[in-house]
């Protein structure tokens, strides 16, 4: 079988996380076969299953995808596109895109007096109370 970027990508990391194959097993519920089998290229993981270990090694979808073996929109759900203050457009993971907006959010509200951002408090949470302004439950 030809050499697999995912694997190579689960491997690099498991090692750098000082696990072994059985323990990152362990971590996901699968036997050491298994991982062996993604590292060495033998299978490629469903999205799925590639979520799982990204999770368990603690790195973005994206450190250890191979964007040619998926669809886009297998990683939908995953990442978000943002532009960056030199409206270079970024492709970032959801968290990434999260914690840039309330950065940006915090930086604003710090800009202002102590009233005006109880008001900006209270703004939120009124705009809480409008069903089409939450996000929608998984």
């Amino acid at each position: 079988m030809e050499k697999s970027l995912i694997g190579d990508n689960i491997r690099k990391f498991r090692k750098e996380k000082n696990l072994t194959q059985k323990q990152l097993g362990d971590l996901l519920d699968m036997s050491e076969v298994m991982i062996g089998q993604y590292e060495r290229g033998d299978r490629n993981p469903k999205i799925d299953t590639l979520r799982r270990i990204a999770k368990a090694l603690n790195v973005e979808l994206y450190d250890l995808a191979d964007w040619s073996q998926y669809s886009t929109e297998d990683f939908i759900e995953d990442f978000t596109l943002s532009i960056d203050e030199q409206n270079e457009m970024l492709i970032l993971s959801k968290e990434e895109a999260q914690k840039r907006l309330d950065e940006e959010l915090l930086d604003y509200v710090h800009l202002l007096n102590e009233i005006n951002q109880e008001k900006v408090v209270k703004y939120a949470y009124d705009l809480t109370k409008i069903p089409e302004y939450l996000k929608k439950k998984k």
